[in-house]
C-alpha cells in the first residue's frame, strides 16, 4: 500500500493546476464596433447549450462601470456573478481583466484568474478572441480538464453568439 500512496496522493492533492480556455469568432464589423458591443451587455439571449440545460450557470448580463484601468466589471449569471477589475484596456484592441471575486454554483473547485478580449482587425472583419484563465484542483486532469473546458467554452459560445445576434440587429 505504501508503494501506491504517492500515486493516490497525486489524485487527491489540494494543489491547483493552471489552465486556459480560448474561443474565437469572426465578425464582419470593425474592431471598434465589436468592442463597443461586448464591453457591457444589458441582456444576453440565445440558445442554451446542453450543459446549460443540465444546470450550468447561464450568463445574463455584464456591466462595466468605466472604460479605464481599475474599473469594475460584473457579469451576472443565473444564481451567481463574477467580478473583474480592468487591468489594461484599449478601445478596439483589448480588454484585460483580473477576476477579483466570483460566486457560481458548481465551480467551487476552480479559481478564476483572468478574463480577456482581444480584437484583431482582419480586412473588413474582426477576429474576437475570448480567453479565460483559471486554476483547478480536480484530478485526474486528463478527465476534468475536458469537462472544465466544455463548460467554459459553452459560456463563451453563449456570449459570443449573443454578440453576433446583437450586431446583426443593430446593422440591419
Amino acid at each position: 500500500m505504501l508503494l501506491f500512496s504517492g500515486t493516490i496522493e497525486h489524485f487527491f492533492s489540494s494543489n491547483y493546476q493552471y489552465a486556459k480556455v480560448e474561443s474565437i469568432i469572426y465578425l464582419h464589423y470593425d474592431a471598434s464596433t465589436v468592442y463597443d458591443f461586448i464591453k457591457s451587455v444589458d441582456t444576453l439571449e440565445g440558445e442554451k447549450s446542453l450543459l446549460m440545460n443540465l444546470g450550468l450557470s447561464v450568463p445574463q448580463k455584464c456591466v462595466l462601470e468605466k472604460e479605464e484601468v481599475g474599473a469594475k466589471r460584473i457579469c451576472y449569471f443565473e444564481g451567481g456573478s463574477i467580478e473583474e477589475k480592468v487591468i489594461d484596456i484599449k478601445r478596439g484592441e483589448f480588454i484585460k481583466m483580473k477576476v477579483t471575486d466570483y460566486d457560481l454554483p458548481g465551480f467551487k473547485w476552480l479559481k478564476f484568474d483572468d478574463a480577456i478580449y482581444l480584437f484583431t482587425q482582419e480586412g473588413d472583419s474582426t477576429r474576437l478572441t475570448r480567453i479565460t484563465t483559471y486554476q483547478s484542483q480536480l484530478k485526474p486532469r486528463i478527465y476534468w480538464e475536458f469537462w472544465e473546458k466544455q463548460a467554459i467554452e459553452a459560456e463563451h459560445e453563449y456570449v459570443l453568439n449573443d454578440l453576433k445576434r446583437r450586431l446583426g440587429e443593430k446593422h440591419k
